[in-house]
């Protein structure tokens, strides 16, 4: 099973990072394409720690991970992510899952 989650998770980056590649190219036009997986491949590995799995959620850690390096969560500035994510998936599984959103509204008041 750790194989097929593995080998999911590898899929996720790849496809990810097509899409940033292709809907963001500003963003990436510099990084090499072996650069842009790795950042993407540390956003997946991010949401599968945290139990996180939409698309666009998935997309947002995704591009995080993008612009501020391979380990944002370790960044002194950045640190609040951590806690974001610690805070878990709700306990009501009707509650959205908010967390990355939410990350996404912190950086872009910044």
């Amino acid at each position: 099973m750790a194989a097929f989650e593995r080998d999911m998770a590898e899929r996720a980056a790849v496809e990810f990072s097509a899409l940033i590649r292709t809907a963001h190219p500003g963003i990436v036009s510099v990084m090499p394409d072996a650069e842009l997986l790795a950042r993407t491949r540390a956003g997946v590995e991010l949401c599968c720690r945290h139990a996180i799995a939409s698309r666009r959620d998935i997309l947002i850690l995704c591009l995080v991970h993008v612009l501020y390096g391979t380990d944002p969560v370790s960044q002194p500035g950045l640190s609040w992510i951590g806690s974001i994510l610690a805070e878990g998936t709700p306990a009501d599984s009707t509650e959205p899952d908010t967390r990355a959103y939410r990350i996404h509204c912190r950086l872009s008041e910044s």
